[in-house]
């Protein structure tokens, strides 16, 4: 019995080494796609190594079926981010081995024993084969089996045995290599200790450039900033704003009357005596609760829930079930199991009604009639642009909202927050052969795409505008912020460290600060850290006395009036306690050594070319 079931979760045993990998060698999820292959069936290359789509999608399976048993509803966003995913850990993986083969760090069979001896299969361990008289986990129990020959022909075991020599032994061993050849430097250690451990008295007076208005800057003037900064507009990526014409999935009054018609019939049940218990467990769509009857749990106050549950349940007895009671989650059946008196308030003298509640949820949704009409309804617009109509007309026409999707080659478009998966296939695979992209959807909307516009590597003053625009804006509010200040630095100094003398002048914002952190000066006045630090060193040095700074987000004067600088035993404990564990050096490392290989195994992504994204 015990050997069928580690067959049967082999899946789960190579899992152990593979989470184990992810913690160490996680880096950015961006991959290099590219619309050719190598071959048909080639999901990806890694240099001149191919992987096959047959192992991708058994992967992925496997992902999405210990999703499914969880119980948990895979969006269509999530699904897609999940293809994404499982094909980077299958990259990543490649990228590791071609480590581990560089600097030959197979474990030997020693080392996969001592390994397996000192961190035995979790699953094995509520097996009662492997325990012992006191019904505990037995280490000899479990050491008799490791050593037994048979043991190691098991494919869970041989898969697992694998998983440790290739990749568990080898990412020990390389953190351990890097962990000691790259010593963490005191120099950020120091920093944080002096910036964490500096107390002063003093104040910060601000001048928001938020607070001054200043006029669009000419085209002239954005232009010669363009020109100007070269490098600073590059567009490295190649990337497309696709328009969009959407259709919220959201429940018709139809939907509407279908829940309640389906909550009257299983309260006409309850009250021809069938057992809500039961009733919960068949159709209660609040999956939490239903199988537990309904129950929501020991008795509590109704401040826990919702305004319209909580009010139903109000008004009812012990043991009486309510009719159905409609709130942001659908239509409710309430059952109130008890009530009782909760602990007295020793201030109030009083206490609040405890409610042990039982419900049957019945949810709207949106039905497959609603949603046929909507598919309907872009269906129409589809035909209506391959007529020759506009896109922008022929989203007017049925009643959908004009949007667009800003997406880059290889990434997950988005309108807002919203993913819309397909878009990149769309937009770089399959847009020179259709008007508009088929009907997409996500857990919200149905969405049709239009012909997109696709930006290649380069640089572009039509997208650096808005950015440059913004800068040169934001210079002139610095330097009348700077200017308003300066020509009101005698009232200020005048004012001395009085607030309300110093916000009567206007347009400046006054912080007094107590014996605090100077790290606590940066947060809360609107600067940046390095604005604010620059002017803590100039007000340090010259202490009582206004020192003048500024930086992208307005001008501020400063007075420090005392300063209390770290010991040398808070230096020394402060630097200990910031300076980075060997633990997170070789992770660090890893991830530097990783990013490299990745730049020179030449990835390619033809994963749109097999599914959307």
């Amino acid at each position: 019995m015990l050997m069928q079931k580690i067959r049967d979760n082999a899946v789960w045993v190579v899992g152990v080494a593979v989470v184990s990998l992810g913690a160490l060698i996680f880096v950015d999820w961006g991959m290099s796609a590219d619309s050719g292959m190598r071959q048909k069936n080639t999901v990806a290359t890694v240099g001149d190594e191919d992987i096959p789509y047959e192992e991708f999608e058994q992967t992925l399976r496997v992902q999405e079926k210990s999703l499914s048993q969880s119980g948990r509803e895979v969006t269509p966003e999530q699904r897609a981010m999940l293809r994404r995913q499982v094909l980077e850990q299958i990259i990543q993986t490649r990228l590791f081995e071609r480590l581990v083969k560089s600097y030959s760090l197979q474990g030997t069979s020693e080392q996969v024993l001592n390994h397996l001896r000192q961190n035995p299969i979790p699953e094995l361990k509520n097996e009662k084969d492997f325990k012992g008289p006191d019904s505990l986990f037995s280490q000899e129990i479990y050491e008799r089996w490791l050593s037994t020959p048979s043991t190691y022909r098991i494919p869970a075991v041989i898969e697992l045995e694998s998983r440790i020599r290739q990749l568990t032994i080898p990412q020990e061993v390389l953190a351990q290599l890097l962990a000691a050849t790259q010593p963490s430097t005191s120099l950020e250690a120091d920093f944080n200790t002096q910036v964490e451990r500096s107390r002063g008295f003093g104040m910060v007076v601000v001048a928001p450039a938020d607070s001054f208005k200043v006029a669009p800057p000419s085209e002239d003037l954005i232009t010669k900033e363009f020109e100007a900064l070269k490098d600073s507009f590059w567009v490295g990526k190649t990337s497309a704003v696709v328009p969009a014409a959407s259709l919220l999935r959201l429940p018709t009054r139809k939907d509407t009357t279908r829940a309640k018609e389906d909550a009257d019939t299983i309260l006409s049940r309850i009250a021809q005596g069938e057992s809500f218990e039961e009733l919960a467990k068949g159709y209660s769509e609040d999956l939490g609760s239903a199988e537990n009857g309904g129950s929501l749990g020991p008795a509590q106050p109704l401040s826990q829930y919702v305004p319209a549950f909580s009010a139903a349940a109000k008004l009812l007895t012990k043991g009486q079930v309510s009719p159905p009671v409609l709130s942001p989650y659908g239509y409710h059946i309430i059952k109130c199991v008890d009530r009782v008196a909760g602990p007295t308030d020793s201030a109030t003298k009083t206490s609040d009604t405890l409610f042990n509640l039982q419900h049957i949820l019945i949810k709207i949704a949106v039905s497959l009639e609603t949603q046929d009409d909507l598919r309907a309804r872009l269906d129409s617009l589809r035909s209506k642009v391959k007529a020759g109509v506009d896109f922008a007309a022929a989203a007017k026409a049925v009643n959908a909202r004009l949007d667009s999707v800003a997406v880059q080659q290889g990434e997950l478009g988005r309108i807002g927050a919203d993913p819309i998966p397909g878009a990149s296939g769309w937009a770089f695979a399959s847009s020179d052969r259709e008007p508009t992209s088929e009907i997409l959807e996500n857990s919200r909307s149905y969405v049709v795409l239009g012909k997109p516009r696709i930006t290649k590597p380069g640089r572009y003053l039509d997208l650096a505008r808005p950015a440059i625009s913004a800068k040169i804006q934001r210079n002139q509010a610095v330097a009348k912020a700077t200017e308003y200040l300066k020509s009101n630095q005698a009232k200020v100094q005048a004012c001395d460290t009085s607030s309300t003398c110093i916000a009567a002048v206007g347009k400046l914002v006054p912080t007094i600060f107590n014996e605090r952190p100077a790290s606590t000066w940066i947060t809360g006045l609107g600067l940046s850290p390095l604005g604010v630090l620059r002017a803590w060193n100039k007000a340090s040095a010259a202490p009582k006395t206004w020192v003048e700074g500024s930086d992208e987000n307005g001008a501020l004067f400063m007075r420090l009036d005392s300063i209390r600088k770290p010991s040398e035993a808070d230096m020394l404990s402060g630097a200990k306690e910031a300076r980075r564990s060997p633990d997170m050096i070789a992770r660090t490392a890893i991830t530097d050594l990783i990013a490299a290989l990745r730049i020179e195994a030449r990835i390619e992504n033809n994963l749109d070319q097999f599914v959307r994204d």
